[in-house]
């Protein structure tokens, strides 16, 4: 819930763009570290419905990138 709060915080949707890229970037990195359980969790408030409605991240296809990571779930 956190890291949806951080996203939804960010005052215009390109700072929510960069918010989100900064978070899927740390989840990528606790993947390959195999620390999957904070991947997790960072994941789960980066797929909040909240923040998938944001249209400025629909346009830049985030979502692709959050389901190649999910996929390994």
């Amino acid at each position: 819930l956190w890291v949806a709060t951080q996203v939804l915080q960010a005052p215009r949707p390109k700072a929510q763009a960069k918010v989100f890229q900064k978070f899927l970037r740390i989840a990528q990195q606790l993947f390959e570290i195999r620390n999957y359980s904070s991947c997790v969790q960072i994941v789960s408030g980066l797929s909040n419905v909240a923040v998938q409605r944001l249209k400025k991240l629909q346009r830049v296809r985030f979502f692709e990138y959050l389901d190649i990571i999910l996929i390994f779930y």
